[in-house]
């Protein structure tokens, strides 16, 4: 028992010892875990405990969440694991029409000039959401954080793109301050003229958007890096993707095959002349398919293609397609698409809508194609839809009704839709004409539609 107990001081020794030697973090509630609420919704990172957002929006993702779209690791931009705990943030670093956001803290005390000063956290890109990645990830010292926005000053600042999503990056550094600061603010702190961005073949939104994690901010006790030394206080930044290895291989796992198939306008089976890309979700790598104008045939032969693959369809004035694949084996794929043209009493099948089963509430398997018919009202601005939930149940009207009203919903929150351009009604039949599927596709009994009124 003696023994025992020596064992046990000299380990609890260690442990103390290491404990003490850590370095504090000077961030309060670095991963997120701390809420005054898990009703979360728009714009309510107000209720992370300790920070602040200092331009437009910034949001807040939890396992507690009482919304779907903001839950994780499933939510309304991805799908993706906390680097830690159950929480994380989220940010824009490039939008076509907002502003980017930033988010930040008052430290816990002040950094004084001279002090050297070791920053990492993690990003991750979501890749559902947006089509663009950026680099200009970094973080600032500042006294002044509500004039971050654009301010081209940053102390440590990720400047090659991060395209890759699913995996956690993690952004750190090691800087001399070159002055005394009490706040740090985490974004993107240039314009979107000096930020350089990449199209990528996931999301819908013109727009780059990264989740954030692991915010940790001490004083360096060691000698400053050699290669640290650089102008302008501005430090190079060091990536470390963290990831699983098994993920890893399987992106090596790589097969030949061919997809072919034809594309029709839905109403009229007629041949038409669109744009068929094969794409790699995640990735740059795409290739396009012109629809022969006679036929309507396309034809993608001896292309190589990991285990999850997609066929995107656009014409112009028809409503777009995206199909995900997972490959099975075969070398060989067929797939015919019927396009729904954008015109006036046109009913249109929102497909892949999906809601929790006799609940109104959306499934996040929705939001991609809720955000494509978002696309398109914001390329037609004048359009006006009516939203109709389907049943051949009489007694669901009640709920069909429901379902259209929260589609609804969806489009003014997240697309900011004028509601007085769209209506809600519950249908007890389905109309007579075709409303766009796959060829084989199965009917279903309970659907939502949009049709075009003008």
């Amino acid at each position: 028992m003696k023994n025992l107990l020596v064992i046990f001081l000299f380990f609890a020794c260690i442990y103390i010892t290491n404990a003490q030697n850590k370095p504090e973090n000077l961030v309060l509630n670095p991963s997120f875990e701390e809420l005054t609420s898990c009703d979360i919704y728009l714009d309510d990172f107000k209720k992370v405990k300790y920070w602040e957002g200092f331009s437009f929006t910034p949001d807040i993702f939890s396992t507690c969440s009482e919304s779907q779209y903001f839950k994780t690791p499933k939510n309304i931009f991805d799908t993706q694991n906390p680097a830690s705990g159950n929480n994380y943030a989220g940010f824009l670093t490039y939008h076509r029409d907002y502003p980017v956001e930033l988010i930040g803290q008052k430290l816990t005390k002040p950094i004084q000039k001279g002090d050297k000063i070791s920053v990492s956290f993690k990003v991750s890109r979501a890749v559902s959401h947006s089509n663009t990645a950026t680099n200009n990830i970094g973080l600032l010292f500042t006294n002044q954080p509500n004039k971050a926005l654009k301010s081209k000053k940053v102390h440590v600042n990720q400047t090659e793109i991060l395209t890759e999503g699913e995996v956690w990056h993690e952004i750190k550094g090691i800087i001399e301050a070159d002055s005394t600061y009490e706040y740090f603010v985490i974004g993107n702190f240039f314009s979107k003229e000096d930020t350089r961005k990449q199209k990528m073949n996931s999301g819908t939104f013109e727009s780059a958007y990264y989740f954030v994690d692991d915010v940790n901010i001490s004083v360096y006790k060691g000698e400053m890096p050699i290669s640290q030394n650089l102008k302008n206080n501005e430090k190079k930044e060091e990536v470390k993707i963290i990831t699983n290895p098994l993920e890893e291989a399987k992106k090596l796992d790589m097969q030949k095959v061919a997809i072919a198939g034809k594309v029709f306008d839905a109403n009229t089976r007629e041949p038409l002349v669109a744009i068929v890309e094969f794409f790699v979700p995640e990735t740059p790598d795409k290739q396009q398919y012109e629809t022969d104008d006679v036929t309507g045939q396309y034809a993608f032969a001896g292309i190589f293609c990991p285990e999850k693959f997609g066929l995107r369809i656009t014409a112009r004035n028809y409503y777009p397609m995206l199909e995900v694949l997972y490959r099975q084996g075969e070398p060989r794929y067929a797939r015919d698409f019927y396009l729904m043209p954008l015109k006036t009493r046109q009913n249109i099948e929102l497909r892949h809508v999906e809601f929790l089963s006799n609940e109104d509430e959306l499934t996040p398997n929705s939001f991609e194609e809720l955000n494509r018919l978002i696309e398109v009202l914001r390329e037609h601005p004048t359009m006006k839809i009516e939203l109709g939930g389907y049943t051949d149940d009489q007694s669901n009207l009640a709920l069909a009704q429901k379902r259209a009203l929260s589609i609804k919903k969806y489009l003014i929150k997240f697309g900011q839709i004028n509601e007085k351009r769209m209506i809600t009604r519950s249908y007890h039949s389905l109309p007579a004409q075709n409303t766009g599927a796959l060829s084989g596709e199965k009917e279903k009994h309970e659907r939502v539609m949009f049709k075009i009124l003008n």
